[in-house]
């Protein structure tokens, strides 16, 4: 790219170049700009990889836009599923359950590819955990496991932890970070420091995160997460003096760390 010329939305690689992108855009205060951006977004990666650097920042608005864009203009299964994301995370977890059992009634499987499957099922798998109906999350695993032939370790210990299983899936997540498999290593190292830091262990928690950020310097979950952790744990021990026993119960992690849409 020539000194002065703007980067293309599809060539954003990078959380620091989709903030000067934002700034840009905000700048310019052009819906016309705007739409000529978002066309550069050629493809459902160009457009997922964004919304997961928006993820990493928390900049949740951005990426709620952009999974609402890409259903728009694809209208495939897999944006359908981001979109339905927002749905759950907002409270609605059986309008996401009904839209997508809804849109997945009445087709085979081989109507999907195995990317658009797993999608389906893991909005699914996220829905039952909430609603606590763990037989059907359980469902929903093994459906992910038979699709792309391996069930990832961050979803299986993600279910345990749902069930109080907490030393099953501390047992799976350390397990698989011993392993030769990287292909999800920053998921799970994320939620085991969530884990962690839910089980009162604070700074085997900020361990974990600071060997994530030194492995994985591109992304910004790692360094969002301690801010937030050090910070809520200051203002808690300030403000409302909690005892070890009730900081278990309480959630910090950024769910779309750990579980990606």
């Amino acid at each position: 790219m020539r000194v002065g010329e703007k980067m293309r939305a599809n060539d954003i690689k990078t959380a620091s170049q989709l903030i000067e992108a934002i700034r840009g855009l905000w700048g310019a205060r052009s819906k016309s700009r705007l739409r000529e951006w978002l066309e550069e977004l050629e493809t459902e990666d160009d457009y997922y990889r964004l919304i997961r650097l928006a993820d990493q920042m928390d900049l949740y608005k951005y990426s709620n836009f952009l999974a609402t864009h890409a259903h728009k203009r694809f209208g495939t299964l897999r944006p359908f599923a981001w979109h339905c994301t927002r749905l759950l995370e907002n409270g609605k977890s059986l309008e996401a359950e009904e839209r997508m059992n809804a849109r997945l009634q009445g087709l085979a499987d081989s109507s999907y590819t195995v990317e658009e499957r797993v999608s389906a099922y893991t909005l699914l798998f996220r829905v039952f955990c909430q609603l606590n109906r763990l037989p059907e999350a359980k469902e929903q695993l093994e459906k992910i496991s038979e699709a792309q032939g391996v069930l990832w370790p961050d979803l299986e210990a993600f279910y345990f932890l749902h069930g109080g299983e907490w030393d099953k899936a501390e047992g799976i997540l350390t397990d698989a970070l011993a392993g030769q498999s990287k292909e999800r290593d920053e998921y799970v190292r994320l939620l085991l420091a969530d884990h962690l830091s839910m089980a009162g262990r604070q700074a085997e928690s900020l361990e974990m995160l600071r060997k994530g950020q030194a492995l994985y310097p591109g992304n910004w979950s790692f360094w969002m997460e301690q801010v937030r952790r050090l910070f809520c744990s200051a203002a808690t021990r300030k403000r409302f003096n909690l005892q070890k026993q009730s900081m278990r119960k309480i959630r910090i992690t950024s769910i779309r760390s750990i579980m990606p849409i």
